[in-house]
C-alpha cells in the first residue's frame, strides 16, 4: 500500500513538472495565438503558473516518501477531480462569458453611420451582470417590426440615443421605450432607435436617413451625458473596429464627415485588435472571475478614470468647449430638420450613475485623484444642456432629479460594473419621460 501511494505521489510530481515543461507560454503560443503574439501579461502569467506546477512537482517527487508530500498529491488529485466535474456541469448546463457583449453578430457595417444593428440578427447580450436574449427586427431596430406609415390615427414617438435607449442589458420587455408606451395615453406608439455606442451625429444621420420617413410626431434625443460628448471631440472615435462620423463647423455650418480613413472597406467585417490569444475559454474560470469581480463592482467605479472629470469641470478644457458648441449646432439642425418634416424634438439627458449616486461615489473619487471638489459640478452639465435648449425653444428633460429621488429611496437604478440601467432605472425613467411627453404633446408640441 505504502509503495503504491509512493508511485501515485511519483507519478503526479512527473506530470506537475511535464506540464510546467510543456503548457506554457511558448507552446500556448504557438498553437493558440494570432501573429501579433502573446500580450505581455498573458505571458507572465503562464510563466508564473509553470514555475508554481515546477515547484509542487519538484517538491512531491522529492518528498514522495513522506506523509506531507503525500497528502498533497492526495489533495490535488480532488481539486483536479472536483475542477473537471464542475467544468462539465458549466460547459452542459450554465454557460459562462468572459463579460464580451457579442458585437461580432448583432452589428454590421454602415457606410454613413458607421456601424447599425443588423436587420434580423439574434444573439445574447452578456457580461458580468445580466445575460440578456436580443433580437434586431427587419428594419434594424431592437423593436418590433412597423409600417412606414401609422394606422388608425395613432401618434408616434422615436427615440434615438445610444445603449441606453437601446437598453441590452435588460430583456425587451423592460426596455423604458415599451414601459412608457404602456403609460402613454392609447394609440401612443414609441419606436426605438437607439444603437449601442452612437453619438448625437449618428442619430442625427439616422433620423433623416430611416427614422423621420416612420412619420414620428415627437422625436426624442436621450443624451448620455458620461460619453456623448465625448463621442462629438473625437475622444472615443470607434466601437469595435468601426469608426464613427464626425461633426465640424464649415463657414458658420455644421457637417458630419463620414467615417475617417482607417476603417475597413465598406461591406467588410473589422479586423478585431485581438492580439489576445484564443486560448479554450474556462467556464469555471470565468465564474470565479465573475464572482470576484462583483465583489469589487463599486471598486471599479472609481479605478476606472471617471468620465466625471471630463464633462464636470468648471472649467472646461478647449476640447470639451469645442463638444458642447458642436452639440448646441447639431441640436438646432435637428430642431429645424423635425420642424420642416412636421415634428418636434426634445432633448432628454441621461445621468451617470455617479451623478445619480454622487454621495456613494464622488468623494471617493475626489480622495482618488487628489482634485479640487471645487473645481467640478456634477449637475453643470444637465443645468447647462437646459439653458441652451430653453434658448433654442427645444423641450428638454434632465432625468437626474427623478433618478435621484429614486436612488435616495435605496432603489438600484445601475448594474455597478456595466453602469447602465437596471429593469428598475428603465422603469423610473418611463414613468418620468411619460410625464414630460404627454406635457409636451398637450401642449400642442
Amino acid at each position: 500500500m505504502k509503495k503504491s501511494v509512493e508511485l501515485y505521489t511519483c507519478l503526479w510530481g512527473l506530470l506537475l513538472c511535464a506540464g510546467a515543461l510543456l503548457v506554457n507560454d511558448w507552446v500556448l503560443e504557438a498553437l493558440f495565438c494570432c501573429p501579433d503574439g502573446m500580450p505581455d501579461h498573458f505571458r507572465l502569467n503562464f510563466r508564473v503558473y509553470a514555475a508554481v506546477m515546477a515547484a509542487v512537482g519538484l517538491a512531491l517527487l522529492y518528498g514522495r516518501k513522506k506523509n506531507m508530500a503525500q497528502n498533497g498529491a492526495l489533495l490535488l488529485s480532488s481539486l483536479v477531480v472536483i475542477g473537471l466535474g464542475t467544468e462539465i456541469y458549466l460547459r452542459l448546463f450554465d454557460p459562462q462569458d468572459k463579460g464580451r457583449a457579442g458585437h461580432e453578430t448583432l452589428f454590421e457595417l454602415h457606410q454613413r453611420w458607421g456601424w447599425r444593428f443588423k436587420a434580423g440578427a439574434k444573439g445574447e447580450f452578456s457580461a458580468y451582470e445580466y445575460r440578456t436574449p436580443v433580437a434586431i427586427n427587419r428594419a434594424g431596430m431592437r423593436d418590433r417590426d412597423y409600417a412606414p406609415e401609422p394606422s388608425g390615427g395613432k401618434r408616434r414617438i422615436a427615440v434615438l440615443g445610444d445603449s441606453f435607449v437601446s437598453g441590452l442589458e435588460v430583456p425587451m420587455p423592460e426596455v423604458f421605450t415599451e414601459v412608457m408606451e404602456e403609460k402613454l395615453l392609447p394609440g401612443t406608439e414609441v419606436l426605438n432607435f437607439g444603437v449601442n455606442g452612437f453619438g448625437p451625429p449618428q442619430s442625427y444621420l439616422l433620423l433623416r436617413d430611416m427614422a423621420i420617413y416612420y412619420r414620428p410626431r415627437l422625436v426624442v434625443l436621450v443624451i448620455y451625458l458620461g460619453n456623448d460628448l465625448d463621442d462629438i471631440s473625437g475622444v472615443s472615435d470607434w466601437l469595435d473596429g468601426y469608426r464613427r462620423p464626425r461633426p465640424v463647423m464649415d463657414g458658420g455650418r455644421l457637417r458630419i464627415l463620414p467615417p475617417v480613413e482607417g476603417s475597413p472597406p465598406y461591406g467588410e467585417a473589422p479586423k478585431k485588435n485581438d492580439a489576445c490569444c484564443r486560448l479554450p475559454q474556462s467556464h469555471l474560470a470565468n465564474l470565479v472571475e465573475r464572482f470576484t469581480d462583483n465583489l469589487k463592482q463599486d471598486k471599479y467605479v472609481i479605478e476606472v478614470m471617471p468620465s466625471e472629470l471630463r464633462f464636470c469641470g468648471k472649467n472646461p478644457d478647449e476640447r470639451m468647449s469645442e463638444a458642447y458648441k458642436l452639440l448646441i449646432a447639431l441640436l438646432l439642425d435637428m430642431d429645424v430638420f423635425c420642424r420642416n418634416h412636421d415634428a418636434r424634438l426634445a432633448v432628454v439627458a441621461a445621468p451617470t450613475l455617479v451623478q445619480v449616486y454622487e454621495k456613494k461615489y464622488w468623494r471617493k473619487i475626489v480622495a482618488k485623484y487628489q482634485l479640487n471638489a471645487g473645481d467640478y459640478d456634477l449637475a453643470m452639465p444637465g443645468r447647462e444642456l437646459g439653458k441652451a435648449c430653453a434658448t433654442a425653444g427645444i423641450p428638454f428633460l434632465d432625468l437626474a432629479p427623478a433618478m435621484k429621488s429614486a436612488a435616495a429611496e435605496g432603489k438600484k437604478l445601475y448594474y455597478p460594473r456595466n453602469q447602465h440601467w437596471t429593469p428598475l432605472g428603465h422603469a423610473v425613467v418611463a414613468r418620468r419621460l411619460a410625464r414630460f411627453i404627454e406635457d409636451e404633446l398637450k401642449n400642442g408640441n
